[in-house]
């Protein structure tokens, strides 16, 4: 539209206007460029931005993956050592219940010796109890070893 007004006042010899309209049209054209540096530089601006974002990201994403992987070994280890404890107090409990049990049937077995074949049996019911309780000190160290694998 200027380059239409600048024709005119050309055509109309008014080289004062012409001037003026060709300023004008020389102002606009660096605010233009002005503008499109601008619009370069945010442009830049923003796509950096954006790319420290999307690295950052990145980032979280791997300290997110690690927190969890190491929460996860953790838990583990805390299973396992719970388990190993677990299964050393049932073996030490088991083992003292054991161990009065064998010293009850010794002493029954000392103090029945002369008794007749009813003390046997009663003697013999009693060591049983005591089998039993073998019996159970290996099933319960059995499971508390297949929580700590």
């Amino acid at each position: 539209m200027i380059e239409a007004a600048m024709k005119c006042t050309e055509a109309l010899q008014d080289s004062n206007r012409a001037l003026q309209l060709e300023e004008l049209r020389n102002e606009i054209d660096s605010k233009i460029k002005a503008m499109e540096l601008n619009k370069n530089v945010l442009e830049d601006t923003v796509s950096r931005e954006l790319e420290n974002i999307h690295r950052q990201r990145e980032e979280l994403d791997k300290m997110e993956k690690d927190l969890v992987e190491n929460m996860r070994k953790d838990d583990l280890e805390n299973v396992s050592l719970i388990g190993s404890l677990l299964g050393d107090s049932v073996r030490k409990i088991f083992d003292e219940e054991l161990q009065t049990c064998l010293e009850r049937d010794e002493d029954n077995y000392e103090s029945k010796a002369d008794d007749d074949l009813n003390g046997f049996e009663e003697t013999r019911s009693e060591s049983l109890e005591g089998d039993d309780a073998i019996k159970l000190v290996r099933t319960v160290t059995n499971e508390v070893s297949t929580l700590s694998v």
